[in-house]
């Protein structure tokens, strides 16, 4: 209790307001000082901005509308109660590094009281097996007490935050993602191949929400009171913290400048040119990667800026890693070695994608012949995941959006009639995670597919007519498209009779042409699926439908015949690594593609024998060729969509590889 007694003499010796000066005043400029700091932000874009907030902390923000608690009506967390001793380690550290003030209740006076608002704190796991948790502050949280009324609404303090005045202090800021890291990657490894191989180090601040004061009166709006002995403590926190919906972009202030000195410092040093970068940082996590005669100059300047900002102890020696080529950033996995060059989510991360799909979803959750209702919050909480990790999938992002549109607006709580579409993407990912718990590399993709500005190494040009058939070339660049091979189809009889139903079953409404050009990509790419195995395909269509399902692997929700497509071919390019590079071309430019759909004068080749195919059995593929396989697993996908078991479509896939 030396710590309570301290920080009641300090009280009792300058007041609240004064005491809680004196613990801030500690905290400013704990790495250069102003003056020096000032200038060695020359050139930095939010200068003035990260000026202020190491000047003054970061500001309350709270609109006119927010009314401190008081402490009445205040009740801690359940997760406080069942792991009090942990929280308590948590905050008397706090204490003890001279982020926090801790006094007893009874002492603040009446005044002081009516300005603090009082908050839960709550305790989250670790990711760490070893570690006792993180202990986060809850801003969303406000009871009302009896002063206000029992019928009382009152906001809380993230709700009763000024956005517009707060975004003008700390903007936004977009964070890299995996693109960014592998656009990094490839630029490195443009420098270094046949040179050297490429090295990669991370650099993460220790305790990052907490390199950052607040205002003395944002400290009154962050109170905390824990109970001692019997004793009621208040908590004044005079750092940052998790838990507060703006902490962030505060951090990203420091964040970005870190990011900035190291990448200008690289350049002065001849390490990176022009707009190449060898670091970027995401909140707290600084990424490096170059060649590994140039690694180590890398992390001695993030280290210094580090510091510079920080200060002397903000970077721990376990968070100062030099990986190699195997590197873990952000979440992600990569493989830096010529020969490999893959990036997938880390093996816990998988973990997470598979019991969240399986366990945090009910198992009904993809039966079609039930209502299935799950909470607003479950479906944020998987959709949230999934969005994260689908970015290192050419296709997976688009089987996400369901999600949010079916979770919609309102309280957390709330429960959600499982929408349709949302059962199908989440059947569609259940198969993408049962086939990577087997082998994790499904979520493999090759980093050069995956960086931001992607590069076709193969052409597909592809055409198709509602009366004759389809067609398409291949070849390395659009100029030589055919020099690899090309191919053309007829519609078959048997093909033509299903359109025909379709068209009978749909109040006479024809097969969609959006659906027959979609339908020939499909064909044409996986008919040549081994020769394009591992590249990026420049898809060239004149069909600005087509185009538009391929660009965001999602077709039209009025087209449940292309939606099974979808799926299907989706998972296809995931498992042979082939990644769609899609755009629209006019009808008049594409004339091969079009002479080959109409059969003008390129002989039909390889139209297949009309046999009947029951696709709703054991294995139906086996003995076919190729293209019967391919022609009758997309005509059933007109006839029956609903009727593609995803077990035997899986294995048809791995039949295809």
């Amino acid at each position: 209790m030396t710590l309570v007694a301290s920080g009641k003499g300090l009280m009792a010796e300058h007041g609240l307001m004064g005491a809680i000066e004196v613990g801030l005043s500690k905290l400013r400029f704990k790495g250069l000082g102003e003056d020096e700091l000032r200038e060695s932000m020359d050139g930095y874009p939010r200068a003035s901005h990260l000026m202020d907030l190491k000047s003054h902390g970061q500001r309350s923000c709270a609109s006119e509308s927010f009314v401190p608690n008081g402490g009445v009506g205040f009740r801690q967390s359940a997760s406080y109660k069942e792991h009090s001793a942990v929280c308590h380690k948590h905050l008397f550290d706090l204490a003890a590094r001279g982020w926090a003030i801790i006094v007893p209740w009874a002492d603040v006076r009446e005044a002081d009281r009516r300005r603090t608002h009082v908050n839960p704190v709550q305790m989250a796991a670790s990711s760490n097996p070893n570690g006792l948790g993180r202990c986060c502050i809850n801003l969303s949280y406000q009871t009302p007490g009896p002063r206000h009324g029992r019928k009382a609404k009152l906001k809380s303090l993230n709700e009763c935050c000024d956005d517009q005045a707060s975004d003008a202090l700390y903007p936004a800021t977009v964070l890299p993602n995996v693109r960014d890291i592998c656009e990094m990657a490839c630029n490195a490894r443009a420098k270094c191949e046949g040179v050297e191989d490429l090295s990669a180090a991370t650099i993460d601040i220790e305790k990052a929400y907490r390199q950052f004061q607040v205002s003395a009166e944002a400290v009154l709006h962050r109170a905390i009171i824990i109970y001692v002995g019997g004793v009621a403590l208040v908590v004044y926190t005079l750092a940052g913290w998790f838990g507060d919906k703006k902490a962030g972009h505060c951090y990203n202030l420091t964040g970005g400048y870190i990011d900035y000195k190291v990448n200008r410092g690289l350049q002065e040093a001849g390490i990176v040119v022009g707009t190449e970068k060898a670091s970027v940082t995401y909140i707290d996590d600084t990424a490096l990667l170059s060649g590994e005669s140039k690694i180590e100059p890398c992390r001695e300047e993030a280290r210094k800026h580090a510091r510079a900002v920080h200060g002397p102890e903000c970077v721990a020696p376990e968070k100062d890693i030099l990986w190699g080529q195997h590197p873990v950033i952000i979440g992600w996995e990569l493989d830096l070695r010529y020969d490999r060059w893959t990036v997938c989510p880390k093996p816990q991360a998988i973990d997470k994608i598979y019991a969240a799909l399986h366990l945090v979803l009910p198992g009904n959750f993809c039966d079609e012949s039930s209502e299935v209702y799950v909470t607003r919050r479950t479906l944020i909480q998987v959709a949230s995941l999934l969005s994260w990790y689908s970015v290192g999938l050419s296709v997976g992002n688009a089987f996400v959006h369901s999600l949010f549109k079916n979770a919609g607006y309102g309280g957390m709580n709330e429960r959600r009639l499982v929408s349709l579409n949302s059962k199908r993407d989440v059947s569609w990912w259940r198969a993408v995670s049962a086939a990577s718990m087997r082998d994790p590399h499904v979520l493999a993709a090759d980093i050069s597919s995956v960086r931001t500005n992607l590069v076709p190494t193969v052409f597909v040009v592809g055409d198709a007519s509602t009366s004759t058939g389809g067609g398409g070339w291949v070849g390395p660049s659009l100029a030589e498209a055919g020099a690899t091979s090309k191919a053309s189809f007829r519609w078959s009889t048997e093909e033509l009779a299903v359109f025909k139903e379709f068209e009978e079953t749909h109040d006479g409404k024809p097969l969609d042409i959006n659906v027959m050009e979609y339908f020939t990509i499909i064909f044409l790419v996986m008919l040549w699926g081994r020769d394009l195995a591992g590249q990026r395909v420049g898809i060239r269509c004149d069909n600005t439908a087509a185009v538009s399902w391929l660009q965001k692997s999602r077709a039209s929700n009025k087209s449940p015949v292309a939606e099974a497509m979808v799926h299907a071919f989706s998972l296809y390019c995931i498992r042979m690594r082939i990644v769609l590079v899609p755009l629209h071309i006019r009808g008049i430019d594409n004339v091969l593609a079009d002479d080959l759909s109409r059969v003008l004068f390129v002989p039909v080749q390889g139209v297949p024998a009309e046999a009947v195919v029951d696709t709703r059995g054991a294995s139906w593929w086996r003995g076919l060729s190729r293209e019967v396989i391919l022609r009758n697993f997309l005509k059933a996908s007109v006839a029956q969509p609903e009727r593609l078991p995803w077990r035997s479509t899986l294995e048809l896939l791995n039949h295809l590889q």
